[in-house]
């Protein structure tokens, strides 16, 4: 009787899961069902941005484009925007800290507090507008302006003050 059981259930198990597979590779193939992103979906590609970024990817491997240097390799703060750079919807500084209304003063006002953030694509505000990434409005409601590499790097102890951005 038990076994009975077990058979049933593992060849209801398989049928899902085979059914799960069927869908997944028809109805689900580009990530939409009727037009509406489904989440979660493998690969996990839910913007035009981030679609580009894999075609970008898969042509540098294939030998078709040459890497983009839009990233500097800093050993302290590791990788980081390129200063007075753009790419794509992101604009970054002559410190790298990415563009909201205007480029952070050279010289930081005695007067004036700045807010440190770090962190990962979060934190940079990948897939917002600048002025809706969560350190912008942090700043805002502080009335802080966001700190520069060289503020972090003087804030952390490190040795250089270079201007690379994160």
């Amino acid at each position: 009787m038990k076994r009975s059981i077990a058979r049933k259930l593992l060849v209801v198990l398989v049928a899902l899961l085979v059914a799960d597979q069927i869908v997944q590779h028809t109805l689900l193939r580009d990530g939409l069902f009727f037009g509406r992103w489904v989440v979660p979906f493998d690969p996990p590609l839910f913007t035009s941005l981030q679609k580009k970024r894999v075609a970008d990817i898969a042509s540098i491997v294939a030998g078709r484009a040459e890497p983009r240097l839009d990233s500097a390799f800093d050993a302290e703060l590791g990788w980081c925007p390129v200063p007075d750079s753009s790419v794509d919807a992101y604009s970054f500084d002559w410190s790298g800290s990415r563009l909201c209304e205007r480029p952070l003063a050279a010289t930081k006002d005695p007067q004036r507090k700045r807010v440190v953030t770090l962190g990962c694509s979060f934190v940079l505000g990948v897939e917002v507008a600048a002025r809706d990434s969560w350190p912008f409005l942090v700043g805002e409601a502080l009335g802080y302006e966001i700190a520069t590499p060289a503020d972090v790097r003087q804030l952390l102890g490190l040795k250089g003050v270079a201007a690379v951005g994160f």
